[in-house]
């Protein structure tokens, strides 16, 4: 009974080690979250809606990531403690106990190296969207930097067209003036004769 104990406290001790890695894990991914979550706020009002709907997919996988780590945390607690009474209760279940500890074990390990793997991914994916941003960010400031130009030579175009106008309707004026005066002149000659 005092080896089937010790075997127990070893296995309490492993699954405690692994619940730590996977309490670390689980920090970093919020953490990234939270960096992210920052990056996305100090930038929403600047950009356009359509660019930022990947990051927010994106969030919202990492939502879903830490969603699992928390699951496998609150299953992994609860495997624990059974695994800790059925020791207390028998030493006769040493042997399942110890086939559970290795199938446990090597769950958590494909589990971590499959969320690690998700998690490389959603970096990589975050690193690639950032660079598009920028890039598109970058061609819609030249955009507006060659819509601004064209603006304003169609303004210098419109000052110069308005002037012109004002040097045609003055004379315009002038010209009509003289038509007047013409006709006038022409209305007393007729007279005359």
């Amino acid at each position: 009974l005092r080896s089937v104990e010790l075997k127990a406290v070893s296995l309490q001790s492993t699954v405690t080690e692994l619940r730590g890695d996977l309490q670390a894990r689980r920090s970093d991914a919020i953490a990234l979250s939270a960096e992210v979550a920052a990056w996305l706020s100090t930038w929403q009002q600047d950009i356009p809606l359509q660019l930022l709907e990947p990051f927010q997919k994106q969030r919202q996988a990492k939502t879903a990531v830490g969603k699992s780590i928390s699951e496998l945390r609150a299953k992994l607690s609860q495997e624990r403690e059974e695994r800790r009474q059925e020791s207390l209760l028998s030493g006769r279940k040493y042997e399942e106990l110890q086939t559970d500890k290795e199938d446990l074990q090597a769950r958590i390990v494909r589990e971590s190296s499959q969320l690690e793997s998700r998690l490389q991914a959603l970096e990589k994916r975050q690193l690639e969207e950032r660079q598009s941003w920028v890039e598109e960010r970058m061609r819609m400031e030249q955009l507006c930097g060659e819509q601004l130009q064209q603006l304003e030579l169609c303004q210098g175009n419109l000052t110069k067209t308005e002037r012109d106008l004002a040097i045609a309707e003055t004379a315009v004026s002038s010209k009509m003036s003289e038509v007047s005066s013409l006709e006038k002149v022409v209305a007393e000659l007729q007279r005359q004769f």
